[in-house]
């Protein structure tokens, strides 16, 4: 749309694995485990450098990283 766009890859059982988005603040990759639960993300947005943050077991934020200093 006129905002950016969402890219998604499936496994073999149709439940994404990954997803790439794009939007007016910039763009996200992330990776989900098999049962759709979000397990990294890297970002770029027009105000960080960029941004890495890792998840744990149960899908919460485990760890976060800015590139800004």
């Amino acid at each position: 749309n006129e905002n950016g766009g969402v890219f998604k890859i499936s496994n073999n059982d149709g439940k994404s694995v990954a997803k790439l988005l794009a939007d007016e603040d910039g763009g996200n990759l992330e990776i989900y485990n098999n049962f759709e639960d979000r397990r990294a993300t890297l970002k770029y947005k027009k105000d960080y450098s960029g941004v890495i943050g890792l998840y744990d077991h149960y899908g919460k934020l485990g760890w976060m990283e800015s590139g800004k200093q």
